[in-house]
């Protein structure tokens, strides 16, 4: 394709706007969605205690999504316990709720989890995140979430 042919789009801001299915990439034909993109993201910095229960999103349609976690622990004074990040959503009529990420705060100093999720969603049933916190430790923790449609 040459330079006169290619089409670039842009918004007000100077963002890319694609509101059309990729279908090819570099060659390449794709499939589904055609690339994968973010739709919540969540960074919360300084937690101390629990979040409850936060929709991430509602799907408007029945379809995978990839969903990465990263949680961070600074813990200054240790104590058995706890932090679990846990999701849920609906797939084929049943709920799932599954406790995805956890650190010990039995000992101190910076402590971290990651992990990386593939799920299928139904339409109109929210995927969602919490956080819950055991124990007497002294912490504060970071988490960073990306939920991306596949």
């Amino acid at each position: 394709m040459s330079p006169s042919q290619r089409v670039m789009l842009f918004d007000t801001d100077s963002k890319i706007v694609i509101d059309k299915i990729v279908k090819g990439y570099n060659g390449v034909t794709l499939a589904g969605n055609g690339i994968p993109y973010l739709v919540a993201l969540v960074d919360q910095t300084g937690q101390t205690g629990n979040i409850i229960t936060t929709t991430l999103i509602t799907p408007g349609s029945a379809g995978f999504y990839r969903l990465s976690i990263a949680l961070y622990a600074n813990v200054t004074i240790a104590s058995a316990g706890s932090i679990n990040v846990g999701i849920s959503w609906k797939q084929n009529g049943h709920v799932f709720s599954n406790s995805t990420l956890l650190v010990n705060t039995g000992s101190t100093g910076f402590t971290g989890a990651y992990i990386t999720e593939n799920i299928y969603s139904d339409a109109s049933y929210a995927i969602a995140y919490a956080v819950t916190v055991t124990g007497t430790a002294t912490f504060t923790y970071d988490l960073h979430i990306r939920l991306e449609a596949m």
